[in-house]
């Protein structure tokens, strides 16, 4: 019976360990991490944040739905349909396609600034990992100095203070990329924590700028003045061929109504891109200044750390004095990079502001 029972055991213990196995097995073939990283440029991400959003497919069904209200229009033309009423169709149809258009220049918009944010994420993390790294080397010399009575225990403590400080920086830039990675993904319409690695250099350059210009630019070319632009022409025409001999007094009174409210909506979004420009150059202005400062920064820092380190070579300053320097260094580094990609959204941005940045068609 005891046998019996062990081998029972036996048995059972085998069975349990191959469906332990098998199931890790599983989970590591759907864990995201076993997955080859899908390496993206800018154009290959907004290619993949337009083909599965949700509001761009359902835009999609919007132009296909109006699309479908022309033909019928078309084929009961002059029986139970009007020509009126067809470029009422027609019209509608025009709308839900600037409609699509601008969700796609939104979605695309927002794929590339992510793109930027991803990079200054990881650039960041590289270079806390570089301080962490520094700081842990300038520990252990503190700690081997302390050994042999060269340092003191204030020594001691601002390097052990140091490393932590770089710790926890690390730590939130470790946080701030993981964040900016699902953002990414959820904006790619993708698995949260399916891995991706980014190829393109986005360290744009100030484009040359006029206000006068871009403003006109915009407010020619920008397809959501157009759509207001169409809108108001609508309601005009609309209002133009009621006949009041035909048409109540009520019916005419909403048709004016309508013109004044279109015509009131194109002004305010005239407005808007007016402002939007302006934002728009202040925005690249300021990147570029706080870029320029950020440098002029990060030049002074490295200076003063060779500084500190031929003084702290020659005995007159304490290796603690040695490590401020160089985490003063580390920071201005992270701004200075910073201020990089701030400086590559803000040109992104710019452009989107006067209508000039290239986003694919539905048809591409």
């Amino acid at each position: 019976m005891l046998r019996h029972s062990s081998l029972k055991l036996v048995i059972s213990l085998v069975c349990f360990i191959v469906c332990l196995t098998a199931y890790g097995v599983a989970l590591a073939a759907e864990a995201p991490e076993a997955q080859e990283p899908l390496k993206l440029t800018v154009a290959q991400a907004v290619e993949l944040a337009l083909k599965d959003n949700p509001t761009v497919i359902l835009q999609t069904f919007a132009v296909k739905e109006a699309e479908l209200n022309v033909k019928i229009a078309k084929v009961n033309l002059k029986t139970t349909v009007t020509p009126q009423q067809l470029e009422d169709a027609e019209a509608a149809l025009a709308a839900a396609e600037a409609q699509l258009q601008l969700t796609r220049q939104s979605q695309a918009l927002a794929a590339r600034e992510q793109y930027i944010n991803v990079l200054k994420a990881q650039h960041t993390l590289e270079l806390t990992g570089a301080a962490v790294a520094q700081a842990n080397r300038n520990l252990t010399l503190v700690r081997e100095k302390a050994a042999v009575g060269l340092a003191t225990d204030n020594d001691l403590y601002e390097a052990e203070s140091n490393l932590r400080k770089a710790e926890i920086t690390q730590r939130t830039a470790e946080a701030s990329l993981e964040t900016q990675r699902i953002k990414f993904n959820q904006l790619l319409s993708r698995d949260l924590r399916a891995p991706f690695e980014l190829v393109d250099d986005v360290q744009y350059e100030i484009p040359a700028w006029d206000a006068t210009a871009d403003t006109a630019k915009a407010l020619a070319g920008r397809l959501d003045v157009a759509v207001a632009q169409r809108k108001l022409e609508l309601a005009q025409r609309n209002l133009n061929v009621a006949d009041p001999s035909y048409t109540p007094q009520a019916q005419i009174e909403r048709l004016q109504m309508a013109v004044e409210r279109a015509q009131i909506e194109l002004d305010a979004l005239t407005t808007t891109v007016i402002l939007q420009v302006r934002d728009a150059i202040l925005g690249l202005e300021t990147a570029h200044i706080n870029v320029e400062l950020a440098n002029a920064a990060l030049e002074q820092q490295q200076k003063q750390l060779q500084v500190a380190m031929l003084r702290h070579d020659s005995g007159f300053i304490t290796t603690a004095d040695l490590a401020d320097a160089q985490a003063a260094a580390n920071v201005a580094e992270v701004q200075a990079v910073q201020a990089m990609y701030d400086q590559a959204l803000a040109v992104t941005r710019y452009l989107n502001a006067i209508g000039a940045a290239a986003v694919p068609t539905a048809q591409d």
